[in-house]
């Protein structure tokens, strides 16, 4: 059987979402560093207060905390909403639950955002799977404004944000990466990367974020680059 922790939790962070619904960072060591993908913490306020499980949104082992999200409905969630950084919380009992299986899995269908189907998101990706995400509302994160959840969308379609959790996964500095692009939606991986390359043929917008300007795509531009990068000459 897994191993549990009962802590009293002192709260990092805590900001609203909209629409009643909250994120609350909780500074938890052992929790932190035993939880995994699917499972969930259940905490007290207080010796007067009653039990809620909540399901664990994210963990930083690193950093010793989970963080939760919660939706202000009863007299608990509304004085969790209240809470701020540096407030305590009694006790908080975890991990609780059966982890996620994610050996073996290389590519994953997530069906249905909101909060947990992100965090399901996030955690498959960090494993190194691909993922693609299906919701048939017009947004991920149904309980937010649409306005805000358009930041998710395109933080979910971000070529640079893909490109950073692989070299993660595989143990590559930034500095070590060399990304070409050629449009728009290539900027932001050009900028992580520690040499990012534009083809002759790309958009004005891509030339401005390059480091180099290679010949077009009809000049064998990517053979040119990669000649150079293995002369050390980039």
């Amino acid at each position: 059987m897994a191993e549990k922790f009962e802590e009293i939790a002192v709260v990092v962070d805590q900001s609203s979402l909209g629409n009643g619904i909250y994120d609350l960072t909780l500074k938890t060591d052992k929790i932190a560093k035993a939880a995994k993908a699917g499972q969930f913490v259940i905490l007290r306020l207080d010796n007067m207060g009653e039990r809620i499980p909540l399901t664990i949104a994210d963990f930083n082992p690193f950093e010793g905390t989970v963080t939760v999200i919660l939706q202000k409905v009863g007299l608990t969630t509304q004085l969790l909403s209240l809470l701020r950084p540096g407030d305590e919380i009694l006790d908080v009992v975890g991990p609780l639950g059966r982890p996620t299986d994610l050996e073996g899995i290389k590519r994953a269908v997530v069906v249905g955002g909101g909060f947990i189907g992100l965090e399901m998101m996030e955690n498959l990706t960090h494993q190194g799977v691909q993922v693609t995400v299906v919701e048939k509302q017009r947004q991920v994160m149904a309980p937010i404004d649409y306005d805000m959840a358009c930041g998710v969308h395109a933080y979910l379609r971000d070529k640079g944000v893909a490109l950073r959790a692989l070299a993660e996964q595989l143990g590559i500095a930034r500095e070590q990466v060399l990304a070409r692009g050629d449009s728009g939606n290539d900027c932001a991986m050009l900028r992580y990367a520690g040499v990012g390359a534009a083809m002759g043929n790309a958009g004005e917008q891509a030339k401005k974020e390059a480091d180099v300007i290679a010949p077009s795509n009809r000049e064998d531009g990517v053979a040119w680059m990669l000649r150079r990068a293995a002369r050390g000459e980039v």
